[in-house]
């Protein structure tokens, strides 16, 4: 009779210590897919380019352009850096809903996902008066992510805490 309820006992904790590295193994398998997202993420966030677009964007694009020209209307160089950074944003954003990258990372870069809105969004919106074909949905998950992090700057700190903490 002790026999049989030790070998219950065994067979229970290695059932049990097979699922958890069972478990583990996945999680550290979906990892790894998505370390590609983060090597680009990084290395394009680091590059002297990015950076000199995105102060060009937040610093000078509305000094220099009439955001009455929309996005399309804007001078080549001007077009691009707008496009680069904005959808490099809105990429991140992205990720994180498909849930590739960490809310930490996202964390981080809230306050400058709302300076790239704030100076982008009259070319944009503009941009959705002007060509129908893109309507409202051109950059709109930057849209929304700035809106939520510029309103609520501490909930949306403490929710995305909060999220990573539970997951």
């Amino acid at each position: 009779m002790i026999l049989n309820i030790v070998a219950i006992v065994l067979s229970v904790l290695a059932l049990a210590s097979s699922s958890y590295l069972a478990f583990r193994q996945a999680v550290l398998m979906k990892q790894s897919n998505h370390l590609p997202a983060y090597l680009w993420l990084f290395n394009e966030f680091r590059s002297v380019e990015f950076q000199d677009r995105y102060r060009y964007v937040c610093e000078q694009l509305q000094r220099e352009h009439d955001p009455q020209l929309g996005v399309s209307g804007l001078p080549e160089d001007a077009r691009r850096a707008v496009y680069d950074i904005g959808y490099f944003f809105q990429q991140c954003i992205s990720l994180r809903r498909l849930n590739i990258v960490d809310d930490e990372v996202i964390m981080t870069m809230s306050m400058r996902t709302v300076r790239v809105w704030r100076a982008i969004a009259p070319f944009v919106e503009r941009e959705r008066e002007i060509n129908s074909e893109q309507g409202p949905k051109l950059l709109s998950i930057l849209e929304d992510f700035a809106d939520d992090a510029r309103r609520h700057p501490e909930e949306f700190r403490r929710s995305i805490l909060h999220r990573r903490r539970r997951s």
